[in-house]
């Protein structure tokens, strides 16, 4: 007969010997000898590989089983930001008149949302590499893009404020958007469970379908902007 114990969380037990056992852990966890409790799983010493496949299934469907409150406040500085950003924007393209000058807002938006976004970045710089370099394609072929990235952010905001060579900066934007997008997408396409690295590491933020609209979103600011004045 197989051999079999609880867990705390999902650990693989290799026996060695009839006297002796080798513990190898997907994640490291204590044996559970007393009472099994809901989140407690079944496993058979004699397959420890299908451990780390149970271990993977069980954290996919705990992530998936998130209300939407607990989606909404992983979110929450994500969509703060976007408000704050939204509404200095709007302010600053007022007049003396109290006129709206709608042909700048895009700019300026776009402007304001490098500066906040490579502040969060800058805050803990290596981090911020480690986990771009998980999804990013450039990153992974390029060891120091990571590095750079910040201050690139920083320098098309001072230029696009600036509004300097903006048909060049926005056709370099429109770049580097479509690449994230398509790093993102690909990356749950493969399912990876990683964090987004858009705000740094300072907030958690996993990599969702909102990184993918709000790149959509830039996407659709800057091609609309080129269209008009291009």
């Amino acid at each position: 007969m197989s051999e079999k114990k609880s867990c705390c969380q999902l650990t693989a037990i290799e026996k060695t010997s009839d006297t002796d056992e080798k513990t190898s852990c997907c994640q490291l966890a204590t044996i559970a000898e007393k009472t099994p409790e809901p989140d407690l799983v079944e496993i058979d010493l004699e397959d420890p590989d299908e451990t780390c496949e149970i271990c993977e299934k069980k954290e996919v469907e705990s992530s998936d089983k998130k209300t939407i409150s607990q989606r909404f406040n992983d979110f929450l500085p994500l969509i703060l930001i976007f408000l704050y950003i939204s509404t200095a924007s709007v302010f600053i393209n007022f007049d003396t008149d109290w006129e709206f000058q709608g042909d700048n807002f895009m700019i300026v938006f776009m402007g304001l949302f490098y500066i906040v976004f490579s502040f969060f970045k800058l805050l803990n710089l290596k981090g911020f590499v480690m986990s771009f370099k998980k999804y990013d394609f450039i990153s992974m072929y390029i060891p120091y893009y990571g590095y750079l990235y910040p201050f690139m952010e920083i320098a098309l905001s001072f230029l696009l404020l600036y509004k300097y060579e903006l048909v060049i900066i926005n056709f370099i934007i429109l770049f580097l958007f479509l690449e994230n997008i398509i790093s993102v997408f690909y990356a749950l396409y493969k399912k990876k469970d990683i964090m987004c690295a858009c705000l740094g590491t300072m907030l958690n933020l996993p990599l969702t379908k909102v990184t993918i609209i709000e790149d959509f979103i830039m996407i659709v600011m800057t091609s609309v902007w080129l269209i008009k004045n291009y």
